[in-house]
């Protein structure tokens, strides 16, 4: 716009040419994640922003710490399902009753809810003799013992 004595003309009134700045801060919508001003913040903030539909506009800088924060967690490791942050594939599983479980999540997962072999104590997922009342024993382990 055309510069009058160093001001440039505003809707809500004129800003000093060195005043701009603060002034873009100061009426700058705010990142609903960090709630700082959505606006170029040399070494902190680009400027660029995604508008998230229900919350708002949220900086590009924001985007993936968002994405762990609001992400459902893997009952199993307490972890978001999400690819952000490297971790994780972003890949699960829906176990009825219990919720999302990573992929990376799901051997550890069968093993800990696996029967217990009664001499080595590891999980038993393959086969096993049923010991009644001992419990249930690995086959190798079985056969070690005889």
């Amino acid at each position: 716009g055309d510069s009058e004595g160093g001001r440039h003309p505003y809707p809500s009134g004129k800003v000093h040419k060195e005043c701009h700045d603060n002034w873009t801060l100061a009426t700058a919508k705010l990142c609903f994640h960090c709630n700082e001003p959505v606006s170029a913040v040399g070494g902190k903030f680009s400027g660029s922003y995604f508008n998230i539909e229900g919350k708002g506009e949220l900086h590009s800088e924001c985007h993936e710490a968002y994405q762990l924060a609001s992400a459902p967690r893997c009952f199993f490791c307490d972890e978001p399902v999400t690819s952000a942050g490297g971790k994780f594939s972003g890949s699960s599983y829906n176990i009825e009753g219990r919720g999302k479980l990573h992929e990376e999540c799901y051997e550890a997962f069968k093993d800990s809810e696996a029967p217990k072999c009664i001499e080595c104590n590891k999980p038993i997922r393959g086969t096993f003799y049923d010991m009644k009342e001992k419990g249930k024993i690995h086959v190798e382990c079985y056969e070690k013992r005889s």
